[in-house]
Protein backbone atom coordinates (compact mmCIF):
# COMPACT_ATOMS: atom_id res chain seq x y z
CA UNK A 1 0.00 0.00 0.00
CA UNK A 2 1.27 3.09 -0.69
CA UNK A 3 -0.38 6.39 0.94
CA UNK A 4 0.17 10.16 0.57
CA UNK A 5 -0.07 11.86 4.06
CA UNK A 6 -0.79 9.21 5.90
CA UNK A 7 -4.12 7.99 3.74
CA UNK A 8 -3.87 5.09 0.72
CA UNK A 9 -3.13 7.15 -2.36
CA UNK A 10 -5.13 5.17 -4.50
CA UNK A 11 -8.49 6.43 -2.78
CA UNK A 12 -7.55 10.19 -1.77
CA UNK A 13 -4.34 10.89 -4.52
CA UNK A 14 -4.79 12.49 -7.38
CA UNK A 15 -4.42 10.67 -10.58
CA UNK A 16 -1.03 13.04 -10.88
CA UNK A 17 0.20 11.80 -7.53
CA UNK A 18 -1.03 8.21 -7.97
CA UNK A 19 0.92 8.74 -11.68
CA UNK A 20 4.18 9.69 -9.81
CA UNK A 21 3.94 7.17 -7.05
CA UNK A 22 3.96 4.84 -9.45
CA UNK A 23 7.02 6.09 -11.62
CA UNK A 24 9.08 6.67 -8.11
CA UNK A 25 8.94 3.31 -7.25
CA UNK A 26 9.76 2.21 -11.34
CA UNK A 27 12.90 4.73 -10.59
CA UNK A 28 13.11 2.79 -7.35
CA UNK A 29 13.36 -1.03 -8.54
CA UNK A 30 16.02 0.40 -11.23
CA UNK A 31 17.94 1.61 -9.04
CA UNK A 32 17.78 -2.25 -6.85
CA UNK A 33 18.69 -3.71 -10.29
CA UNK A 34 21.45 -1.55 -10.99
CA UNK A 35 22.97 -2.14 -7.56
CA UNK A 36 22.30 -5.82 -8.07
CA UNK A 37 23.20 -6.42 -11.39
CA UNK A 38 26.19 -3.95 -11.66
CA UNK A 39 24.75 -2.52 -15.10
CA UNK A 40 21.83 -0.11 -15.61
CA UNK A 41 18.54 -1.74 -16.77
CA UNK A 42 16.69 -0.21 -19.43
CA UNK A 43 13.59 1.96 -18.28
CA UNK A 44 10.15 1.57 -20.34
CA UNK A 45 7.52 3.61 -19.56
CA UNK A 46 4.20 3.76 -21.07
CA UNK A 47 1.77 6.88 -21.40
CA UNK A 48 3.08 8.38 -18.41
CA UNK A 49 2.83 12.09 -19.12
CA UNK A 50 -1.20 12.64 -20.26
CA UNK A 51 -1.58 12.87 -16.57
CA UNK A 52 1.36 14.28 -15.22
CA UNK A 53 1.28 18.60 -14.97
CA UNK A 54 4.76 20.19 -16.26
CA UNK A 55 6.43 20.36 -12.59
CA UNK A 56 5.53 16.69 -12.47
CA UNK A 57 6.73 16.09 -15.76
CA UNK A 58 10.06 18.11 -14.84
CA UNK A 59 10.40 16.06 -11.65
CA UNK A 60 10.28 12.89 -13.80
CA UNK A 61 13.04 14.06 -16.33
CA UNK A 62 15.02 14.75 -12.79
CA UNK A 63 14.97 11.53 -11.63
CA UNK A 64 15.58 10.07 -14.93
CA UNK A 65 19.20 11.39 -14.72
CA UNK A 66 21.19 9.85 -16.94
CA UNK A 67 19.36 6.58 -16.94
CA UNK A 68 18.01 5.19 -20.36
CA UNK A 69 14.48 5.60 -20.24
CA UNK A 70 12.17 4.74 -23.31
CA UNK A 71 8.75 7.06 -22.76
CA UNK A 72 6.12 6.71 -24.92
CA UNK A 73 3.18 8.29 -25.07
CA UNK A 74 0.49 10.38 -27.32
CA UNK A 75 1.57 13.68 -26.39
CA UNK A 76 4.81 15.56 -26.51
CA UNK A 77 6.55 16.44 -23.38
CA UNK A 78 5.06 20.54 -22.06
CA UNK A 79 8.78 21.29 -21.67
CA UNK A 80 11.87 21.18 -24.17
CA UNK A 81 13.86 18.14 -23.36
CA UNK A 82 17.91 17.55 -23.23
CA UNK A 83 17.42 14.54 -24.68
CA UNK A 84 17.16 12.85 -28.01
CA UNK A 85 13.47 12.80 -28.93
CA UNK A 86 11.59 10.73 -31.87
CA UNK A 87 8.17 11.37 -32.65
CA UNK A 88 5.85 10.02 -35.06
CA UNK A 89 3.58 12.53 -36.81
CA UNK A 90 1.31 11.05 -39.62
CA UNK A 91 3.20 7.88 -40.42
CA UNK A 92 6.86 9.38 -40.75
CA UNK A 93 9.71 9.11 -37.45
CA UNK A 94 10.99 12.48 -36.71
CA UNK A 95 13.60 13.58 -34.21
CA UNK A 96 13.41 17.35 -32.30
CA UNK A 97 16.89 18.35 -30.75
Amino acid sequence: NISINGKPARLFGSQGQQRSAAICLKFSEAQIATKAAKESPVILLDDILSELDEKRQNQLFKLAGEAQVLITGCIKPVMKLKHKNFFVEKGKIFTEE
